[in-house]
């Protein structure tokens, strides 16, 4: 499979923006501060996300980024305004499923994402100078630089849940996807 470059809608770019974001934000469980790492699409009935599948390579040199201060490519988010201006839903015109929508989608770096929460709930060990430490077992200032990581992440901003389609969300997810973990040509002939 072949990506052509791929460029957001001209009307879209006043869409994007860029700016500093902490990691714990993408994992609030309020109800306003919901994240989709999964985004299904009912048009394709699937999920938009593969499954969590990073190897032990990868995991290692995402903590050890975060620790040596090295570039990590931005998070590229969908956010949806309208729907989270305040906690009283009765401010708006929107159903009780629309409400309780996610306020996040991730659209590029849900494997950074989920690497991070699971090295931070001591799911797997990182290898420092033959030795190997989980999270807990790091020392403080190690621990504190990975706790408050800041990611450079890309907000694609829309009021309502419903005013990116289903086609328009894999249309920028090949946008972002065209470096990193290449994805299997089987995965991404379910959007054709």
């Amino acid at each position: 499979y072949k990506y052509k470059i791929m460029l957001p809608k001209l009307t879209e770019l006043k869409f994007i923006s860029e700016y500093i974001h902490r990691f714990d934000e993408f994992f609030k469980t309020s109800v306003h501060q919901k994240t989709d790492f999964e985004i299904f699409l009912k048009k394709y009935n699937c999920n938009l996300q593969r499954d969590y599948c990073w190897n032990d390579f990868q995991k290692q040199e995402l903590i050890n980024s975060i620790l040596l201060c090295r570039h990590i490519p931005p998070i590229t988010v969908v956010e949806y305004l309208s729907n989270y201006y305040s906690s009283d839903k009765r401010n708006y015109d929107l159903s009780e499923e629309e409400f309780f929508k996610p306020k996040y989608q991730i659209i590029d770096g849900k494997q950074r994402l989920l690497t991070h929460e699971k090295f931070i709930n001591n799911e797997f060990e990182l290898e420092i100078d033959t030795e190997k430490y989980f999270f807990k077992d790091l020392p403080i200032d190690y621990q504190s630089r990975i706790l408050s990581h800041n990611y450079s992440c890309r907000f694609l901003k829309y009021d309502y849940f419903g005013d990116v389609s289903d086609d328009d969300l894999v249309e920028l997810f090949k946008w972002c996807n065209f470096a990193g973990t290449p994805q299997d040509n089987e995965y991404l002939t379910r959007f054709s």
